[in-house]
């Protein structure tokens, strides 16, 4: 449901009769087919997708050098829920988890930044789930798991040899999450289509 063009649409139709779960951003919906992020997040419902809302707040920014907490996050989350009805969105039954941030690892926000994202979350929406994508990097060996994360996804794209996506993926700090924690962990795989074509190698492993 994030910003497609409207000869598209969403893919909620074509991909209900297979999957159970959808991303929503409530910035980027199609309006087109849904007014508003509640109707996206209802009619997801319909077709039975459990919904991971995606991005809820305008809590970083690109300081030139990496992406960080906005000084005034508070007023800037509150203006959000104004927006986009957020608190009535986060009363819907099928409302699984709440993402907060795409691969913080790999986009500098530091451990710190984190908490404090979570914390505000968990604080307006008590009983929510959070969870980030991580890139598997090292980072969360290095610097432990953000407090009151619940839920971890990992990525790690273009790898064409299966010792070197072990080696990042796998081996990296999916391994060291899954000795270490008791986090509810969602593989975030690796797409294809027409103009990213899977090597030999990929197809037979993917």
């Amino acid at each position: 449901a994030a910003n497609p063009p409207a000869s598209l649409g969403d893919f909620m139709e074509e991909t209900s009769s297979f999957s159970n779960i959808m991303f929503i951003s409530p910035t980027t919906i199609n309006n087109l087919v849904d007014p508003t992020p509640l109707d996206a997040v209802r009619r997801a419902k319909s077709l039975g997708f459990k919904v991971i809302l995606g991005t809820p707040g305008d809590f970083f920014y690109h300081d030139g050098s990496r992406w960080a907490l906005h000084p005034d996050w508070q007023t800037r989350f509150t203006n959000y829920r104004t927006q986009y009805n957020l608190d009535q969105i986060m009363k819907e039954p099928n409302v699984f988890a709440v993402y907060f941030m795409d691969e913080p690892d790999g986009n500098g926000v530091t451990k710190s930044e984190q908490e404090t994202v979570i914390q505000a979350l968990h604080t307006t929406y008590p009983g929510s789930k959070v969870m980030a994508t991580y890139q598997g990097t090292g980072w969360l060996r290095q610097n432990g798991i953000p407090n009151g994360l619940d839920i971890i996804s990992f990525d790690n794209y273009g790898h064409q040899r299966r010792e070197d996506y072990d080696r990042w993926f796998v081996q990296g700090d999916l391994d060291w999450i899954i000795q270490n924690s008791n986090l509810l962990i969602i593989l975030t795989a690796e797409a294809f289509d027409g103009n990213f074509v899977p090597f030999p190698e990929q197809q037979s492993w993917y």
